[in-house]
């Protein structure tokens, strides 16, 4: 099992509304909140200064709390306090956990910047053997592919240990490529490479999660990353 996970989507250049940013974060969280118990809607906190200080500041996720954070969340020139509104909003929450059940949620969306992506990301703190399962993984990319109708997507393994090389899009144990990467090359044996109606792709490398100590995983990864970096499918960063 790798140190953490990570289960994010991203997507390039797409003006927002405050009110579509707003519908689209409360349905995410509504979304998550259906997969489990730890990412229920009533366990999310503001960042602090301090664990203490977090605690200290729990969300009643809503409309008008929402509205708030990403109000709250927008870059501002040090000089003149003027929005940068080139990079959109953003927020991050914290669902008040340090174990293996701590999650954090940072969302960055409406960033209107080429160099940037715009993105919804999941990330465990510890090893989590509550969400590290195939089914629980592939439900939350589910429904961030669902509300934000990303480019990409990827349940990450982190494994510093490991040199993975770094591309856009990133490739981890499940990737989702939208339409626009097509075709799909031959891939690995052993690789699943699933078709969704709407013509995106889904890639597994295995049926298992991902595990740094098994050596075929280790392989495939890298297999699929020089398959799909051949077709032109990613690109290294």
């Amino acid at each position: 099992m790798p140190n953490r996970v990570s289960v994010g989507v991203y997507w390039g250049i797409r003006p927002i509304t405050l009110a579509l940013a707003i519908q689209q974060t409360l349905q995410a969280f509504e979304g998550l909140s259906r997969i489990h118990e730890v990412l229920s809607l009533s366990t999310w906190y503001e960042k602090g200064m301090s664990k203490e200080e977090a605690l200290n500041k729990p969300v009643i996720l809503s409309e008008g709390t929402l509205r708030r954070l990403l109000q709250e969340g927008r870059n501002r020139y040090d000089t003149t306090d003027e929005i940068m509104e080139d990079l959109g909003y953003s927020f991050t929450l914290w669902n008040g956990r340090d174990d293996e059940d701590g999650v954090s949620l940072n969302v960055t969306c409406g960033n209107t910047n080429p160099r940037l992506n715009n993105h919804c990301l999941l990330s465990t703190i510890e090893p989590s053997g509550t969400l590290f399962k195939p089914g629980t993984l592939d439900l939350i990319l589910n429904a961030l592919i669902e509300t934000f109708q990303p480019d990409w997507g990827r349940v990450r393994p982190w494994i510093p240990e490991l040199d993975l090389e770094r591309t856009t899009p990133g490739v981890g144990w499940l990737t989702y490529l939208s339409p626009a990467y097509q075709p799909i090359p031959s891939l690995p044996s052993g690789v699943k490479v699933i078709s969704r109606p709407d013509h995106s792709t889904l890639i597994q490398l295995s049926e298992e999660p991902f595990d740094s100590r098994v050596p075929e995983h280790i392989k495939r990864i890298q297999e699929t990353t020089t398959a799909l970096k051949q077709a032109g499918i990613v690109k290294p960063v």
